[in-house]
């Protein structure tokens, strides 16, 4: 009636409310999203009643966990200019920690870590992830792996890993083995696929432990084709002879 304008306000999730369960969480840490608590949301509200904007949003953001997470799903045009540049070739602490150890050790520290970042990126406790345990089956989907693979990526830069590392490795032990593989060699130009051994210790060659599971080998596509044609092939002359 005065003809004020009007100023809408959006705030990310506040901590405290109820507004979201121990997954949104989890993902919302795991992106780079703290949730905003009271002073948090004051400060919100002085900083939009000291502006002329008619739209604000406040959060709490991490740009360098959220623009790397958000372009590895979907690039961004407009987050291109965000992304954080000549922090690639900085040592994370956690690694330099690390390549003071000795394999025993290093892989022994890596287990407990990849475990608690696994916890982080599922929202569960730590006990109930485990080393063993498949992070499939405790619910893991493609954003809580992202977000998994991220973190690891962070703590132990600089290391660039595949997307399909919780795919080919779906247990921490077997990450952590593959984590401490890669600590010990240089590291490659192009992101290094891992081996899925199931947790094992073997080799190829060797006779994998009671409770590992064989490797299996991959098919050759191009093998798998030449047989699918041949087949429909045969297929089509055994027709043709039968009429």
């Amino acid at each position: 009636a005065t003809g004020a304008p009007a100023q809408w306000l959006g705030l990310l999730a506040r901590a405290a409310t109820g507004e979201i369960d121990e997954r949104q969480r989890a993902l919302l840490s795991g992106s780079g999203i703290a949730e905003l608590d009271d002073a948090a949301v004051t400060a919100a509200l002085d900083r939009a009643t000291a502006t002329a904007a008619s739209e604000l949003t406040h959060g709490d953001v991490d740009l360098q966990t959220y623009v790397g997470l958000t372009q590895s799903l979907a690039p961004r045009a407009f987050l291109s200019g965000l992304e954080t540049t000549g922090q690639e070739d900085d040592k994370a602490p956690l690694r330099t920690e690390l390549e003071a150890l000795d394999r025993e050790a290093r892989t022994e520290r890596l287990v407990d870590h990849v475990v608690g970042a696994a916890a982080e990126a599922l929202g569960l406790p730590e006990e109930d992830v485990g080393p063993r345990r498949g992070l499939f089956d405790l619910g893991l989907d493609s954003i809580m792996a992202l977000t998994l693979k991220t973190t690891l990526e962070r703590d132990l830069a600089p290391l660039e890993l595949p997307s399909t590392l919780t795919v080919e490795l779906p247990t921490c032990l077997a990450i952590a083995k593959h984590l401490a593989g890669l600590l010990d060699a240089p590291a490659p130009a192009e992101p290094q696929r891992p081996h899925d051994d199931h947790d094992q210790t073997t080799t190829r060659s060797e006779q994998p432990a009671d409770d590992d599971e064989p490797e299996a080998s991959e098919p050759d596509p191009l093998a798998a084709l030449d047989a699918a044609i041949g087949s429909a092939e045969e297929l089509l002359n055994t027709g043709g002879a039968a009429r």
